[in-house]
Formats: C-alpha cells, sequence, structure tokens
C-alpha cells in the first residue's frame, strides 16, 4: 500500500487545493494532509483566515484525503523532516509553489517526491485580493 503525504496552509479552500488533494491521491492508495498550524501560518507572514481546526475540518470532509491532521508549529527546516519521520510515507506531493527541497527529503529515505503543477490562476492571496 502506498502512502502519500501533502501539507499546506489551505486558508480558504479553493479549486486549486481541491485539484492538488485529488493528483496527490492519485499517486496512492492512502492521503494523509498535514494541515498548517496557525503559528506557522503567522511566522510566515501571513493572516490566518479560519484556525487550524476548522481548516482541518474541511479538508478533512474532502473525499480524496484519507487523514488530515494540524502540523505542530514550525520553527525550524527541520520540523518539516520530523513529520515526514513520523508519517513515513512512499511519496510526497508538493504544490507548484512549495519550497520544500525535495533532495533533502531523499536524504531521509527513498521517499518519492512529486511536484503536482498549478490549476488555473487559483490562490488564497489572489481570492482575498480581488475586488
Amino acid at each position: 500500500m502506498k502512502k502519500v503525504l501533502c501539507g499546506g496552509r489551505f486558508n480558504i479552500l479553493h479549486p486549486g487545493h481541491l485539484y492538488f488533494l485529488r493528483q496527490a491521491r492519485r499517486l496512492g492508495d492512502s492521503l494523509t494532509v498535514i494541515v498548517a498550524h496557525d503559528e506557522t501560518i503567522r511566522r510566515q507572514g501571513r493572516r490566518v483566515i479560519f484556525p487550524a481546526k476548522e481548516r482541518r475540518g474541511m479538508v478533512a470532509g474532502v473525499r480524496w484525503v484519507d487523514r488530515a491532521v494540524i502540523g505542530r508549529p514550525l520553527r525550524k527546516a527541520d520540523d518539516i523532516l520530523a513529520m515526514v519521520r513520523r508519517c513515513r510515507p512512499d511519496i510526497i506531493a508538493l504544490g507548484y509553489d512549495q519550497p520544500m527541497d525535495a533532495a533533502m527529503v531523499r536524504r531521509l529515505a527513498p521517499i518519492r517526491v512529486v511536484r503536482i503543477r498549478r490549476y488555473g490562476t487559483y490562490s488564497t492571496r489572489s481570492i482575498i485580493n480581488k475586488k
């Protein structure tokens, strides 16, 4: 059974996120999604629109998602690697704009890293800034 792991803020769940989750799920037999902790979003200079519990609930309700969890606050790059070690995926799906270093992840274990292409022009920022 191939386990897929992906993550994101999912501040406003939009069609681009749904595409990302569907494509990630197609890579394996189960999909676990790590929803960013509120503190992590703030540290990245972003605004929290919905609290992590609500975002996790929305993501968990997507039919391609088998499990959604709230990540720990990320304070350093190694925090992401700790989550990967804990989940032990076979595949990590990354969004087109996620900065994770695939080579760094592969040093941990023989994990396949797949970058999912962008779907349309959807982004949370563009939705917020739309007038």
